[in-house]
């Protein structure tokens, strides 16, 4: 009794730690839904430690826009997200394995032809500016854009001209003006995406000394423009087979 008591438990802290994930961790420009890539890396699959998923969830990573949760969210609620993401982790995930075997092999995911060919140029080195310098796939690339696979474009029109809401014109009190991507406004500061050039670079200022209009002269088309239309149409193949 005392070890089921203990198991439904650990089950309630996963549970508690899910539900404040989706609310505080997989918003906005951080982490994708159900620990998915987003503007921030993916957790599951991955290995980590407790003692350092501890560590980074209370106290940030400095220089990044990953923020420390001590002070806004409780030790028990700080502790049962830490628990979440273990869950969905590979360790956490091992566990379940050895815990009770299946018989059923292991899937063999194929890559069709047309993916596999728009995966080596959404990645592809040798092209000055790739899709991979502003978005993260397969735990390549940045996370500075959004996870493409979660919500994919129906068309390589979409892929050229997509929804540009969150761009914003930055205006800096010394006259400087940049295309930018807003990450966070905390304790008097702002973080945000410089897009002027690729890669984009985070920069921190004041929130005194920036004003954030909405709006930009900004195009995705621009950024892209070394992209033939065949080859958007290859890119389009594998975010959309990524997705399925």
């Amino acid at each position: 009794m005392f070890l089921l008591a203990q198991a439904l438990a650990a089950q309630d802290e996963v549970a508690l730690g899910e539900r404040i994930f989706a609310k505080s961790c997989a918003i906005g420009y951080c982490h994708g839904s159900g620990g998915a890539a987003g503007r921030a890396p993916r957790i599951q699959g991955r290995s980590f430690t407790s003692e350092y998923l501890l560590k980074v969830t209370r106290e940030g990573i400095p220089g990044t826009a990953m923020p420390g949760w001590q002070g806004r969210l409780s030790e028990e609620e700080i502790r049962a997200v830490v628990a979440y993401m273990l869950s969905i982790s590979a360790s956490g995930r091992a566990a379940v394995v050895a815990s009770g075997p299946s018989t059923a092999p292991a899937a063999v995911v194929q890559t069709p032809p047309d993916a596999k060919a728009g995966r080596e140029l959404f990645f592809d080195a040798v092209r000055g500016t790739r899709c991979g310098t502003c978005h993260a796939l397969e735990d390549r690339g940045v996370p500075v854009g959004p996870n493409l696979a979660a919500s994919p474009p129906r068309s390589i029109g979409g892929i050229r001209n997509p929804p540009l809401a969150e761009v914003r014109t930055a205006r800096v009190v010394d006259g400087d003006e940049f295309p930018a991507l807003p990450v966070e406004e905390k304790d008097g500061w702002v973080k945000l995406y410089d897009l002027t050039v690729p890669p984009p670079v985070l920069r921190t200022l004041r929130a005194s000394e920036v004003e954030l209009p909405p709006g930009s002269r900004w195009r995705h088309a621009d950024v892209i423009a070394s992209y033939t239309d065949r080859e958007l149409e290859l890119i389009l193949a594998y975010l959309q087979w990524l997705a399925r």
